[in-house]
């Protein structure tokens, strides 16, 4: 009897390696074959990139040059490696569940549950979001004392923005230590600094401080330490980089323009000068400096990995010359810190598909712009243009709403995705507005939006006696409601007692869950969600409320209400992308968005601003090695320049 290891083998088999090779170009042929040593592919825009990492996976184990186990696939979405693990499994069949392709994220936390504990760190309280980050700082606030902030009522919000920068300093690579070294230093080094600003500074130092504290106390990490804490860990324990390279004999790296120093300096570890590395990327598409990802560790990558072999994958699939020409022109403004440039390589993008027609146009005014595009999109709609072939990209989300302010004008569709708070739902904001008047701590203002809003759904009289009865006896509503005797007001009476008394015994989010679902709400909720589908947007966006909830009671020792509100005197900052428009519309996109979409006709409102950038990049893009070794670090409050000097 077959074995289901045999039956699998008879079934998929092994795919021969001259079936793996069919169809690849002569680039993507040679980068394929490659087998030991390091490698760099660069992959301009729609060549086939990964077709060429799953296709060497296949040929590297149908040639026997390695088991599936002993490779290691790195991405940076959990979506692109789903992409490849699919693609995988095409190829070489129940194989791929063998090979591990992941984030670089999610090689991180099992390098960390793995070996944490060989530094002394552990990993019990879990990963931290960036709701559970500030709430766990706030817990120990109190511990330090600040000489230039004050934050007082608004902590909560002081602390998410302090978040936040600590963010940008880690995308940076600038440690708790470094920072607090750099700060301690100010008055010799900087005293034509006002004192204020190196006050501030220290502040923040402080605060960083902490929380790198308080996360080892509590056995807690976040996003960042998912790669510092183990290229900490393989730098102070050499014995396990040396199991780690036996157990990856070949490491392969997509989109390696978009790694971070950090990511760099594991990858070196864990390969080695000489290792096998194969690594796939584009400097002309790197995008994502904002985020910490560091173009100079694709730049440098002939000095780290001593690479005897960089193959360029020219031939397009996607574009036309003409697109391709123009993008190469703009691109090249660039020089010398290309890897064009660097390695001698021709990089010239060439299209293997019909050529696409391309038109600049100059506008006297930003309004002007819009008004064109808009007019332009019009007249291919009259010609029989679908909407959805067609693309509006900018670099803001005002920009493109002023856009779709026109288009909905002309009468035009369109699909545009906001970012919005949850409580613009009234439903949501009557329920927070219930959440204060149960608590004892409510404003008149807080409890006439809940006998009026979409919680209780009074008849508008009955809350009309109850004001007129306050306001003639100057009262507040809940005493008029108290001395008002009849049948609904004793009802609100008896369900505020109960309310009451679930948040006396109940976590925040229970007790939330309970009055929505334990009342009659939810159930109002979906009748009026036959007639408005926008309901079903409250229940999505009460879930994840619900969701943010649980992070303050896993924080905190104590999760009532009472303590609940004493974090948050207003609504949290809770957001939620809300499409708007037609899905079938014409496409608003920030250009980051867009990566990677495809569409028959794209309008693009940054060409000047490009431009702009392409002229000043020799002399004037970010270096982070300079600000490393420099730490120029502004005001918390100058978002970004941080990062942009």
């Amino acid at each position: 009897m077959l074995s289901i290891t045999h039956l699998l083998l008879y079934t998929v088999g092994y795919m021969a390696s001259s079936d793996i090779l069919t169809g690849l170009n002569a680039q993507q042929l040679q980068a394929v074959s490659h087998i030991d040593g390091p490698m760099l592919v660069v992959a301009g825009a729609g060549t086939g990139k990964t077709q060429v990492i799953t296709r060497r996976i296949a040929r590297l184990i149908a040639d026997d040059a390695a088991k599936p186990s002993q490779i290691l696939a790195l991405t940076f979405t959990e979506r692109a490696a789903r992409e490849m693990q699919e693609r995988l499994y095409d190829l070489i069949g129940w194989q791929s569940f063998q090979v591990a392709v992941m984030t670089f994220h999610a090689f991180g936390a099992e390098l960390l549950a793995r070996y944490g504990s060989h530094i002394g760190r552990s990993t019990r309280g879990g990963l931290l979001n960036d709701n559970q980050k500030s709430l766990l700082l706030s817990q120990h606030f109190s511990s330090i004392s600040l000489e230039y902030y004050k934050p007082g009522q608004a902590m909560m919000e002081f602390i998410q923005d302090v978040v936040a920068y600590i963010g940008l300093l880690q995308n940076a690579g600038i440690t708790s230590e470094t920072y607090s070294k750099y700060t301690s230093m100010l008055d010799a080094d900087q005293p034509q600094l006002h004192p204020f600003d190196r006050a501030e500074q220290r502040d923040l130092a402080k605060i960083y401080s902490l929380y790198e504290h308080i996360k080892t106390k509590t056995g807690t990490f976040d996003y960042h330490d998912q790669m510092e804490l183990p290229l900490k860990i393989l730098s102070a324990k050499p014995n396990l980089v040396t199991r780690l390279r036996n157990e990856y004999r070949h490491v392969l790296v997509d989109e390696y323009q978009d790694t971070n120093a950090t990511q760099d300096l594991l990858l070196r570890q864990l390969v080695g000068e000489q290792g096998n590395i194969f690594a796939v990327g584009d400097d002309d598409q790197a995008i994502y400096g904002f985020r910490g990802a560091d173009i100079y560790n694709i730049l440098d990558f002939t000095n780290h990995f001593r690479l005897n072999q960089a193959v360029a994958l020219v031939q397009n699939y996607r574009s036309g010359q003409s697109i391709l020409d123009i993008a190469y022109r703009l691109i090249c403004y660039n020089n010398p810190e290309r890897l064009e440039a660097k390695l001698g390589i021709d990089k010239q993008l060439k299209s293997q598909k019909q050529a696409a027609t391309v038109m600049y146009n100059m506008y006297s005014t930003v309004t002007d712009e819009h008004q064109g595009v808009v007019d332009d999109i019009k007249q291919r709609l009259d010609r029989g243009e679908l909407p959805q072939s067609m693309a509006v990209l900018a670099t803001k989300h005002t920009t493109l709403a002023a856009v779709a302010k026109l288009l909905r004008v002309r009468g035009v569709s369109y699909n545009l995705a906001e970012s919005v708070s949850i409580f613009e739902q009234p439903e949501l904001l009557t329920l927070w507005y219930l959440l204060q008047w149960i608590s004892g701590d409510a404003d008149e203002v807080a409890i006439s939006h809940v006998l009026i809003g979409k919680y209780l759904n009074w008849p508008a009289d009955q809350y009309e006696q109850v004001a007129s009865l306050a306001r003639d006896q100057s009262l507040g509503l809940e005493e008029a409601l108290e001395q008002i005797d009849t049948d609904w007001s004793k009802k609100i009476r008896s369900q505020l007692r109960q309310w009451r008394q679930w948040s006396s015994e109940l976590p925040i989010s229970q007790l939330v869950y309970r009055l929505v679902f334990e009342t009659t709400t939810a159930d109002t909720w979906r009748q009026q969600s036959h007639e408005s589908p926008r309901m079903v947007r409250v229940f999505e966006d009460l879930q994840r409320w619900l969701e943010h909830m649980q992070d303050f009671e896993t924080v905190s020792d104590d999760g009532s209400l009472r303590r609940y509100l004493a974090f948050y005197a207003t609504p949290p900052k809770l957001e939620a992308t809300e499409p708007v428009g037609d899905a079938d519309g014409v496409s608003l996109l920030t250009v980051h968005a867009s990566k990677g979409l495809e569409f028959e006709t794209v309008f693009s409102l940054i060409a000047a601003i490009l431009v702009g950038l392409a002229n000043r990049c020799a002399d004037g893009r970010y270096h982070r090695h300079s600000l490393i070794s420099e730490l120029w670090l502004p005001s918390m409050n100058i978002d970004g320049s941080c990062m942009w000097p």
